[in-house]
C-alpha cells in the first residue's frame, strides 16, 4: 500500500507486483523502492512496478532481504 495526500494506493499482482506476499522493502540513495515477494523482486520507479525473477538470473524467487552494492 502507498500512503499519499491523494489516498491510499493498493498494489498487487495486476498492478505489476511479482507476488503478494511481501517480505522485505529497501529505499536505496537514488530514492526506488525495492520489494521483496514471495515471487520475486519488484522495482517501484516513477509510479512503475519492473519485476525480477529466477528468469531474470535470481537465484530464488524468494526475497527475504535486500541489500545495495
Amino acid at each position: 500500500n502507498r500512503v499519499s495526500r491523494d489516498g491510499i494506493t493498493v498494489y498487487g499482482i495486476e498492478d505489476g507486483l511479482p507476488g503478494n506476499i511481501v517480505w522485505s522493502l529497501y529505499k536505496d540513495r537514488k530514492g526506488t523502492l525495492w520489494i521483496g515477494t514471495a515471487a520475486g523482486l519488484g522495482r517501484f520507479e516513477n509510479g512503475r512496478i519492473t519485476t525480477y525473477s529466477v528468469d531474470h538470473g535470481l537465484f530464488d524467487n524468494d526475497v527475504y532481504q535486500i541489500l545495495e552494492d
